[in-house]
C-alpha cells in the first residue's frame, strides 16, 4: 500500500521474567482503513502484540510506532485515549449506566457535557442501541448488548485506530453472527483501522482485509484471505486452512 501505515510493530519481542518468548521479533505494518485479523492457537502471542500497541505490555526489545511516532515516547494514559479498545467481556465499568460507560474517553479528554451527551447518543443509535438503552447498568442488558456498548464507547472520541481481543468470543453463534454484520457495516461507513485478535479463522476471513497468522511468538504469514488460501507459507498455515474447510 502507498500510503503511511497508522501502526508499525518492528521486531517486537517480548520476553518474561521467567524466561518464556511470548513474541519474537514480530513485524507488522497495519495502514489506514484497513482491519488486520491476528489468529492463532491460545499462546501464539497474538494478545500479547496486541497489548504492546497501546503500552499494556511492554515489548524487550523491538518497537512500536502509532502514526509514525515511537510509542515508548507517549505518555501510555495519553495513547490508551487516542486509542479505542474493546476486551472480550467488554470491559465495562458495571455501577455505571451505559451512557456514562460510552462517554468515559470523551470525560477524561475534557469535553463538555452537552458534545459528550450528544455523542453518546450518536455513538447508541450507531451501534443499534436506544437512548433508553443508555439509561440502564450493564448487568441489565444482554451479552450482545454490552458489546455493542463496547464498541460505542471505544468509538466515542473518534479514535484513529481499533485494538479488538476476541470481542465476540464470549457470545453465542447467533448473537456473534447479527454483530459480524454490525462490524461490517461500521467498517463500510467509518473506514477505521483496526486489529482484531480471534481465534476463528473464519471470523477472520468474514471480518477482515488482511490476517496474520501467529505460533509460538512469531508471524508466520499475513496477506489477504486469497493469498492465505492459494499460497500459504507455512504447513501450519496449511494446517489452519484444511480445519477452516472441515
Amino acid at each position: 500500500m502507498d500510503r503511511e501505515p497508522i501502526l508499525e510493530a518492528v521486531e517486537v519481542a517480548k520476553t518474561y521474567g521467567d524466561g518464556t518468548a511470548a513474541l519474537a521479533g514480530v513485524t507488522l505494518a497495519v495502514h489506514p482503513g484497513e482491519t488486520v485479523a491476528l489468529v492463532g492457537e491460545s499462546g501464539s502471542g497474538k494478545t500479547t502484540l496486541l497489548r504492546t500497541f497501546n503500552r499494556m505490555i511492554e515489548p524487550s526489545s523491538g518497537a512500536v510506532r502509532i502514526e509514525g511516532k515511537p510509542a515508548a515516547d507517549l505518555d501510555p494514559i495519553v495513547l490508551r485515549r487516542r486509542i479505542g479498545y474493546v476486551p472480550q467481556d467488554g470491559g465495562l465499568i458495571p455501577h455505571w449506566r451505559v451512557e456514562r460507560n460510552v462517554e468515559l474517553v470523551p470525560r477524561l479528554l475534557g469535553w463538555d457535557r452537552d458534545r459528550r451527551r450528544e455523542r453518546t447518543r450518536e455513538m447508541l443509535e450507531l451501534v443499534g442501541l436506544s437512548a433508553a438503552q443508555g439509561g440502564r447498568y450493564p448487568a441489565e442488558l444482554s451479552g450482545g448488548q454490552r458489546q455493542r456498548v463496547a464498541f460505542a464507547r471505544a468509538l466515542a472520541a473518534d479514535p484513529p485506530l481499533i485494538l479488538l481481543d476476541e470481542p465476540f468470543g464470549a457470545l453465542d453463534a447467533l448473537t456473534r453472527l447479527e454483530l459480524h454484520r454490525q462490524f461490517l457495516e461500521l467498517k463500510s461507513r467509518l473506514a477505521k483501522t483496526a486489529v482484531l485478535v480471534t481465534h476463528d479463522l473464519g471470523e477472520a476471513f468474514r471480518l477482515a482485509d488482511r490476517i496474520g497468522v501467529m505460533r509460538a511468538g512469531r508471524l508466520l504469514q499475513i496477506g489477504i484471505p486469497k493469498e492465505l488460501e492459494e499460497r500459504p507459507a507455512d504447513p501450519y498455515v496449511s494446517a489452519l486452512l484444511e480445519l477452516r474447510r472441515g
